[in-house]
């Protein structure tokens, strides 16, 4: 479930998170994906948290895993704690951002002004080395640093291969409670 679309009308792209009142402030009919340009509309309810849908089917769409509430949620507090942090407040931080080199959709994507670029990986299911490895490395390939949020169940369960894995790699582990 997207949190990102583009706004066909100026082609900038929007975060639902950023309104209050999702449905009130974007016309619907202006809401496109921002990966391929499809038209999107706005859900949410009592229970479905705001969040932007296709219409129909995104050719994008096996370039992540699906999404959950908790994904969502950890994306959201990840994107939070960059925006505050004042190591980052020099770049732009996005959320869902489409890398065709990597063929992959970032969690959260960083600029920096200098064109230092990070993606952050927030992992709530589970993952093997060699996936970790293989997403990594597309990432890398493509010149884009990563950063890797495990929420801290997920983290426990890597431990018996993540320290191995980052004394190749010289990745970023970071753990969210």
């Amino acid at each position: 479930m997207p949190l990102t679309a583009k706004l066909r009308s100026t082609g900038k792209d929007v975060c639902i998170l950023d309104y209050e009142n999702p449905r009130q402030e974007l016309a619907a009919e202006d809401l496109v994906c921002p990966h391929c340009d499809g038209p999107m509309i706005i859900r949410h309810g009592l229970i479905r948290a705001p969040h932007f849908a296709h219409l129909s089917r995104c050719p994008y769409e096996g370039w992540h895993e699906p999404e959950t509430p908790e994904h969502r949620a950890f994306k959201r507090a990840v994107r939070e704690y960059l925006l505050r942090d004042p190591f980052w407040k020099e770049a732009q931080v996005a959320l869902e951002v489409r890398i065709p080199q990597a063929h992959r959709i970032a969690d959260v994507f960083v600029t920096f002004p200098t064109g230092w670029r990070v993606a952050h990986e927030c992992q709530v299911s589970p993952i093997t080395q060699e996936e970790l490895i293989a997403r990594s490395r597309a990432y890398r390939e493509a010149g884009i640093d990563v950063m890797w949020w495990f929420e801290s169940g997920r983290l426990e369960q890597s431990r018996k291969w993540l320290p191995d894995w980052l004394l190749r790699f010289q990745g970023v582990i970071l753990e969210a409670t």
